[in-house]
């Protein structure tokens, strides 16, 4: 039997980090030798997978599968220690997260292995979610966001969290953005809680994990989830989607009085080849089109809002949207800096804001701005 040590730290590029540590990688035709000291180095890992009793890690951008054992409990997001045998089973798993999320207050353990927000966490607000368990690369704005949603839950301002990757961070990180991210949205009580290079599992992870505890939230804004799921996850369509889902139960579950906006991944074809040709022959749009018809299809017109009109929009100016990527990749090479894709997005995630809080908060409107008005099409 073959004693191996491996890592689980979720939210960071993947390494492995000694050799012939997972037998799957031997499998694969890796030349791989053991130390000299034939003692097996730690092994960066994420758990991303569990099926029956099957367990599907990452490493280095690539994934293995490994045999649940007998007693061994398990599930995605873990962090801890394993036993392996020589036929790739997990004989033993000693797991640093369950005891952090045991150890939360106002959280419960469920039967499934999931963590659920108990009551008093949904209702106190302004108590500081926990942020141990997090060892990406973007910890610092992660706490920061944290600390942000802390601060402004205790006030009751936290009314429209967006959640997603670089293009949400850019709305408030890159200051040509920011003039319109504090007008449009900001006066709505929005809190930007975007993460460059968030895949799926990542996000519904911090879902899982106090990003949504310690205030009362109107509308949940789900920007993009999975569109990083090829270029940094590796993660496949049918994952991507099962996230996605999941991301939405626990924004029901942890917010039941709050609307969510679905935000699609734009799966405009004359951007994409522009910006990540090898993705576009591939066929990444083709991917995007089947995440967002998902998305489409948990829109029920009552309390999860999918909005078609971002992406449709985004076709339309496809060609100059086309243009304007080829002369940033040509000068900056960095797509974030579009401004058609802010020009969309502010325009068309502002008016769906407007009509949801018209709708389900009558009263006062957003309680920030109640004469805050649509921008004209």
């Amino acid at each position: 039997m073959i004693r191996v040590t491996l890592m689980v730290v979720f939210g960071m590029s993947l390494l492995l980090a000694a050799d012939n540590l997972l037998p799957a990688a031997a499998e694969e035709g890796t030349d791989r030798k053991p130390g000299a000291s034939g003692k097996s180095q730690p092994v960066t890992i994420e758990v991303i997978k569990l099926e029956g009793q099957t367990a599907t890690v990452r490493a280095k951008g690539r994934n293995f599968d490994l045999k649940v054992g007998p007693g061994v409990t398990l599930k995605v997001g873990d962090r801890g220690r394993v036993e392996l045998s020589e036929d790739k089973t997990i004989l033993g798993f000693s797991s640093e997260t369950s005891r952090e999320n045991e150890s939360n207050e106002g959280r419960i353990k469920e039967p499934d292995g999931t963590n659920k927000a108990g009551a008093d966490s949904r209702s106190k607000k302004g108590s500081k979610p926990q942020s141990s368990a997090y060892s990406g690369p973007n910890k610092d704005l992660y706490e920061a966001i944290l600390e942000e949603l802390a601060e402004k839950g205790k006030k009751g301002e936290v009314d429209i969290p967006f959640f997603g990757g670089s293009f949400v961070q850019g709305w408030t990180r890159r200051n040509a953005n920011r003039p319109e991210w504090e007008k449009l949205f900001a006066t709505l009580g929005a809190v930007n809680c975007g993460i460059g290079g968030e895949t799926s599992d990542r996000a519904l992870w911090r879902l899982q994990n106090g990003s949504l505890d310690g205030y009362q939230a109107k509308v949940v804004v789900l920007f993009s989830i999975g569109a990083n799921d090829v270029t940094n996850g590796d993660l496949n369509v049918d994952t991507t989607i099962k996230n996605i889902r999941s991301c939405v139960a626990e924004v029901k579950q942890r917010q039941p009085q709050a609307a969510i906006l679905l935000v699609p991944t734009p799966d405009v074809p004359e951007m994409v080849a522009v910006v990540k040709p090898r993705n576009a022959a591939e066929g990444i749009y083709d991917r995007y089109a089947l995440q967002n018809k998902a998305m489409a299809d948990m829109d029920d017109g009552k309390g999860v809002f999918y909005l078609r009109a971002f992406d449709e929009e985004l076709k339309k100016r496809g060609p100059d949207l086309a243009e304007e990527m080829k002369e940033i990749m040509r000068t900056t090479r960095d797509p974030h800096t579009t401004r058609i894709m802010y020009e969309v997005a502010n325009e068309t995630i502002h008016n769906a804001l407007v009509d949801i809080l018209a709708k389900r908060f009558p009263v006062r409107g957003t309680g920030k701005s109640p004469g805050v008005k649509k921008l004209p099409n």
